[in-house]
């Protein structure tokens, strides 16, 4: 007998409730889009149109799933952490394809390693709400991300260069983002 049918149907219907009012959401099934095109990217990393075609429809789905949560008014606490973990790794999924294509080089070791050290810290703070700078941030790197990706699967080399530099232009969002998550951290310290 499952743990679900031997609960009291009071708590029964809390939990589902709880699932319909948090989980259930249309921006969360944008959310879940993302999640599978993460898988889809780790898996098909070689073929450079499917992980772009994917890397597009995951991307959109970040922007997406925002609007849906406003528009509804489907902003949730598991929506928004559930969001979060979608970003990271997808972002994980983008570079992961990216070495794929272009190997280890300087340019995505040192991005690499920053962006590593941004989650570091942000994991510092896991309950504080995403900031303005971390939208920005996302949305930025997501670009680079898809556009670097673009110039392997469209053998457009100048689409390459503008990925990287709207990348790089990313890391003064991710700067001012991790300075706020951990001032975060820091607040939250102090009131223990």
């Amino acid at each position: 007998m499952s743990n679900m049918t031997q609960m009291s149907p009071t708590l029964r219907g809390a939990v589902a409730s709880y699932i319909r009012r948090e989980v259930l959401t249309w921006p969360n099934a944008a959310t879940t889009v993302r999640v599978f095109c993460t898988f889809g990217i780790f898996a098909r990393s070689k073929d450079a149109v499917l992980v772009l075609a994917l890397a597009l429809v995951g991307a959109t789905s970040d922007a997406v799933d925002g609007y849906l949560a406003k528009k509804f008014g489907q902003c949730t606490q598991f929506g928004k952490r559930y969001d979060q973990y979608a970003d990271g790794g997808f972002g994980v999924a983008l570079m992961y394809a990216i070495v794929e294509w272009e190997g280890f080089t300087a340019n995505n070791f040192l991005l690499t390693l920053i962006i590593g050290i941004y989650f570091g810290a942000r994991m510092l703070a896991p309950t504080a709400d995403t900031n303005e700078f971390a939208r920005t941030k996302t949305m930025l790197q997501f670009t680079g991300g898809v556009s670097i990706l673009g110039s392997h699967a469209l053998a457009w080399p100048l689409l390459q260069y503008a990925g990287y530099v709207i990348v790089w232009i990313s890391m003064i969002w991710t700067w001012w983002s991790f300075k706020a998550y951990l001032r975060e951290a820091l607040k939250n310290r102090r009131a223990r």
